[in-house]
């Protein structure tokens, strides 16, 4: 008799385990948006719901026994690749793990994982694998960085805002190199701006400031950065360039504000531009010579506008003069 009831105990069990299994892969199967996969400690695929194949084009039978970060791969966090190791050593502290990671679908289509990662364990409490469950973020990530993108950008002329200037760069002072300068600063108003504005309207005068953004951005090369930081005023960083050449650079961007027909509609603007220079010292912080930049604006249009002036020459400045050539090396740019 006692035979006959433990046999229909471990019956009920064995029904019941059957039930458990049943339930959970319909649930694995049917779950939409969330791919879970059973990773052996050697980061072998052991199982994955469908939602694999759905998510990064992975199928999840014929995967079975492959390492299942070639199969996402390369999984990459920002610029650093995540490896198994990383994890199992973050594990060991957190008991799970969640963050977000760059992961990539069958085709190279680039997909924003949110993933949980947790150790299955034996009866000892030794790790014998761990279960990843990733979600497809990349809707809400794009939506983050379009946010971001917004808030850092000017809605008028596609530049930089200030806010988006500042968290380009950071507070911190830039690497400096050895091998030759750090950067420079160009401050750029452009001249008599309000009188665009009374003058012809401020859809006018949008367009004149979209147009010159456009010489500005035109011109800079890869690693340069242009900001529109408020009114008429745009900022330009030079990477790696000495004041000498600094000076050249601002000469031929007034030259070409100076020479270009802007068109609005029916009218033909034109405009000139004031030219504050700083060269940024080794260890300065970019916020200082951006104030020596400014400072050195306002001196340009003290002495008349349509001109260029150095931070480090208080006392002379570029006269104003159409016929000019573009490179201005034969400048006497002393230092005070």
């Amino acid at each position: 008799m006692v035979s006959i009831e433990d046999v229909s105990a471990t019956v009920e069990e064995a029904h019941l385990l059957h039930q458990h299994r049943q339930w959970l892969e319909l649930v694995l199967e049917k779950l939409e948006g969330y791919c879970v996969a059973m990773v052996t400690t050697e980061g072998l695929l052991l199982a994955a719901n469908p939602s694999i194949d759905r998510m990064f084009g992975i199928n999840s039978v014929n995967s079975v026994g492959q390492g299942f970060f070639e199969l996402l791969g390369p999984v990459q966090a920002g610029s650093s690749t995540v490896s198994l190791a990383d994890i199992k050593t973050a594990l060991l502290d957190r008991g799970s793990l969640r963050f977000d990671m760059a992961l990539h679908h069958q085709s190279g289509k680039l997909i924003w994982g949110d993933i949980l990662v947790s150790p299955t364990m034996e009866e000892d409490n030794s790790v014998n694998g761990y279960v990843f469950v990733i979600r497809d973020a990349s809707k809400q990530h794009d939506a983050h960085i379009s946010l971001v993108k917004d808030a850092q950008t000017d809605p008028l002329t596609g530049l930089f805002n200030r806010r988006g200037l500042e968290s380009s760069l950071g507070d911190q002072a830039m690497i400096s190199s050895s091998a030759g300068p750090l950067a420079c600063w160009i401050m750029m108003d452009i001249d008599h701006f309000k009188r665009v504005n009374d003058t012809y309207g401020h859809s006018v005068g949008d367009d004149v400031l979209r147009q010159v953004a456009r010489l500005l951005k035109n011109s800079a090369r890869e690693g340069d950065i242009v900001a529109r930081i408020g009114g008429e005023e745009f900022l330009i960083m030079l990477l790696g360039v000495s004041l000498a050449t600094a000076l050249v650079a601002a000469e031929r961007l007034r030259h070409q504000i100076q020479d270009h027909k802007l068109i609005s509609g029916s009218d033909h603007i034109q405009v000139t531009a004031s030219f504050g220079v700083a060269e940024q010292d080794c260890g300065e912080r970019w916020a200082k010579t951006v104030v020596a930049a400014d400072e050195a604006l306002s001196r340009a249009k003290a002495s008349g506008r349509n001109r260029s002036v150095t931070a480090e020459n208080r006392s002379q400045h570029i006269d104003r003069c159409t016929n000019a050539p573009l490179d201005c090396s034969h400048h006497d740019v002393q230092k005070t």
